[in-house]
């Protein structure tokens, strides 16, 4: 569609919008189950579902080591680990950001070469920035471990 756009056309709506149906009802629920059975607010809930989605690279590339691979072992995440430094987050998410990367620049080579005269191109450059936002959430997130931990306030004791 970029190279040669004469001859590639974006997939129908019909292949587009389930998928994009999908993601917005995984979002939906998601935030839905944590502010009715968790009993959280919006927020928070947001913020469990960017963090929910941040995953999604992480365990789907578990799934296929595990699959194909005997030798290849689990490592569990650190908790509480002490934080590091912006661009160690980042180079920790690297492929995420790669990946990012690679569909934000075929949504804008698409919409340079050719602009968004259908809804068949509209839907299509909306699916690649919709498929972004896990490794996008992978980015926030690797970011976000990188600042300081916030300081506890210390308990105040009334005075007897």
């Amino acid at each position: 569609m970029i190279i040669v756009p004469t001859r590639v056309d974006p997939p129908l709506l019909i292949f587009a919008i389930p998928p994009l149906a999908l993601f917005v009802f995984k979002v939906g629920k998601i935030i839905f189950l944590y502010r009715r059975a968790v009993g959280v607010n919006l927020k928070d809930a947001f913020a469990a579902a960017l963090a929910g989605l941040a995953l999604s690279h992480t365990i789907a590339k578990a799934v296929l080591y595990g699959f194909f691979t005997t030798s290849i072992p689990f490592f569990r995440t650190p908790k509480n680990a002490d934080n590091h430094g912006f661009w160690v987050a980042i180079s920790e998410a690297r492929e995420e950001v790669f990946i990012m990367l690679l569909l934000w620049g075929a949504a804008l080579g698409i919409f340079l070469v050719q602009g968004l005269p259908s809804n068949d191109m509209r839907f299509w450059v909306v699916m690649l920035l919709v498929q972004s936002l896990p490794y996008l959430a992978a980015l926030i997130m690797a970011f976000l471990s990188s600042l300081p931990k916030p300081v506890e306030a210390p308990e105040e004791h009334p005075a007897v």
